[in-house]
């Protein structure tokens, strides 16, 4: 079994493992393998260019949907009343 991983612009983007690898790919110890639980990572290398030890890049956490302002009841009551006054022609 070959485990290896595809670089680009000097990051680990994809990893795997199979009979055989391309030459676009690197191959890793079953150890680094297991270290990629999140990608894109950074990585360093030994003196001979070989991948030692990843480093999971952190995503931005996605920004949580804003709920809308809550009106307070007296706000709600202000916007019925003047619901109603338009309904009514202003006899309010």
């Amino acid at each position: 079994m070959v485990y290896f991983v595809e670089i680009q612009d000097k990051k680990i983007v994809t990893k795997g493992f199979g009979p055989a690898k391309t030459d676009n790919q690197i191959e890793i110890t079953k150890e680094i393998y297991e270290q990629l639980t999140s990608l894109p990572a950074e990585f360093e290398t030994d003196a001979e260019g070989n991948i030692i030890s990843v480093i999971p890049i952190l995503q931005p956490e996605p920004e949580s949907e804003t709920q809308p302002q809550q009106l307070s009841i007296e706000d709600r009551i202000a916007d019925l009343e003047m619901a109603l006054a338009t309904i009514l022609g202003g006899a309010m």
